[in-house]
């Protein structure tokens, strides 16, 4: 035993050195593969937000000519008709607070709720615009069309509602918000086919219910549409409106949405820009829309079968007043069946090309539509002038047609003008969303 009590420690034995090799192996393997897992999770989570980042934005959705629209640009846009959509529906909030619950103020937030929870629509919706927009500037660029600085920035004041050399009539000062173009979808009567027209906002307009007339009239119901435009709803409140406060509201307004939709004033001033030019395209393809439009004055009897209608002609064959006979069997209780004066676009397709090619004077042949079988009578015809509203919606009905044809159109190596791909709908945005406090809950 030594002197100082303690054993002696006995040198390791070849046994002892062996596990402890074996257990520094074990400790430096679990390490290692510790560090492989730690590698392996922070590459897929680089590997996302790369592909998120860089890679999902840089692919192609849509390919204009030799131009093609990227889905990063398709996304933001997306952000941006949302961040307009709920605009429009705080606006039509208040006006609510103003003037009660009306049923046209009800449609329009319903309206507004659908497109905001409906994916594809609003994708659809925004991949159109895009597209659009891109015909134009392709378009512009070609007929040399461009918008000046001055413009852009007289545009750009007026979309805040900032005149600084004074506005000619009293404005109103608006909350600096982008409003949705709206297109109308037709209710008609049942013999009428409405006419198609773009609304450039909500406006309220009555609907028409069924009724067994052709009554030249037809009015619609908005409905929002994929493109978004710099118009300003005002509200209604009046100020002074200082350059400083220009400046105030510009930078407000452009914060919020960056903060919202990642969109920067370069490019809010981007979609005014494109407005512009679209205007100017308009004007260049309107100018050869015809300022005159045939009209018909006719009358018809209208009856549920074809026998009814053959025994009806005989009548006024032999002789009988139109009018009388019109008023003892025509389901339209239009007096004497007269329906005055319309132009193309205004009935439905059988009955108006029966009475756009029926000679003056003459009575038709039984025509079948959708509503009964109806027997014409064409009493006059005449060129008359448009109207300046019936000139300007006709000039923007022949930019959308233009627009239209375009997507059919084949380059000269093979391929259409215009391919839309279908690989965007996953990432149609889900925000900015409408806030409880925005709902009135």
């Amino acid at each position: 035993m030594s002197k100082s009590g303690a054993a002696p420690v006995p040198p390791p034995t070849r046994k002892h050195l062996a596990r402890v090799q074996r257990e520094r192996r074990q400790h430096q393997s679990v390490l290692y593969a510790a560090i492989a897992v730690a590698v392996l999770v922070v590459g897929v989570i680089a590997l996302g937000v790369f592909d998120q980042a860089v890679l999902r934005p840089q692919q192609t959705v849509a390919r204009v000519g030799d131009a093609q629209i990227k889905k990063g640009e398709f996304i933001q846009a997306a952000k941006f008709q949302r961040y307009q959509l709920i605009a429009r529906y705080v606006q039509v909030q208040q006006a609510i607070a103003l003037f009660g619950a009306q049923e046209f103020f009800t449609q329009q937030q319903t309206q507004i709720l659908a497109s905001l929870n409906d994916a594809a629509t609003l994708g659809n919706s925004v991949l159109s615009s895009l597209v659009d927009d891109e015909l134009i500037r392709q378009e512009a660029a070609a007929r040399g069309l461009t918008v000046s600085p001055a413009e852009l920035d007289e545009a750009w004041q007026q979309f805040f509602g900032f005149y600084p050399n004074g506005t000619p009539t009293p404005t109103l000062t608006p909350t600096p918000t982008l409003t949705p173009t709206l297109t109308a979808t037709p209710t008609t009567d049942p013999t009428r086919a409405a006419t198609l027209t773009a609304a450039p906002s909500l406006t309220p307009s009555p609907t028409l219910t069924p009724t067994a007339t052709l009554t030249p009239t037809a009015t619609s119901t908005p409905g929002p549409s994929p493109t978004a435009t710099a118009t300003r709803t005002p509200l209604p409140t009046a100020t002074v409106y200082t350059t400083q406060g220009f400046a105030t509201e510009v930078k407000s307004y452009g914060d919020d949405v960056r903060r919202q939709t990642g969109l920067t004033e370069a490019g809010i001033r981007r979609v005014l820009e494109t407005q512009l030019l679209r205007d100017k395209l308009q004007a260049a393809i309107g100018a050869d829309v015809p300022t005159t439009e045939e009209q018909v004055h006719a009358r018809h009897i209208l009856v549920p079968d074809q026998a009814t209608a053959l025994a009806v002609l005989a009548r006024l064959r032999s002789g009988e007043d139109f009018a009388l006979v019109a008023s003892q069997v025509s389901s339209d209780t239009t007096p004497g069946g007269d329906l005055g004066w319309f132009s193309k676009g205004q009935m439905v397709p059988e009955f108006e090309n029966v009475a756009f090619s029926l000679p003056v004077g003459e009575l038709s042949e039984p025509v079948q539509s959708q509503y009964g079988w109806h027997l014409i009578e064409v009493l006059e015809k005449r060129q008359a002038a448009l109207t300046a509203a019936e000139l300007e919606t006709a000039r923007r009905q022949a930019l959308t047609d233009w627009l239209t044809a375009q997507r059919a159109v084949t380059m000269p190596d093979g391929r259409l003008k215009v391919e839309i791909f279908n690989n965007w709908l996953a990432d149609v945005p889900d925000k900015p969303a409408l806030t409880a406090a925005q709902l009135g809950q």
